[in-house]
């Protein structure tokens, strides 16, 4: 494994190079700060999840996201 698989790896916690190539391009996209994935404490002690859509440094909108439990199990 070089250093570039290593930072790949901090930035997207969870991946393995077991994992297909689309997970490293979005390990990329982590990286590079491009796409950010925030949590934020929800009703009834739950977790929500949004990523905000940054132009330069201000929010300027944002996507939240419900029901990750499947997808988030890759990454556990």
């Amino acid at each position: 494994m070089d250093e570039y698989q290593k930072e790949l790896m901090n930035a997207l916690p969870g991946l393995k190079e077991s994992l297909p190539q689309p997970f490293w391009r979005l390990a990329e996209v982590f990286r590079n700060q491009v796409f950010e994935l925030c949590t934020a404490d929800g009703e009834e002690g739950t977790l929500e999840y949004y990523v905000p859509y940054m132009m330069n440094d201000a929010a300027e909108s944002y996507f939240i996201y419900e029901k990750l439990t499947k997808f988030l199990i890759i990454f556990s």
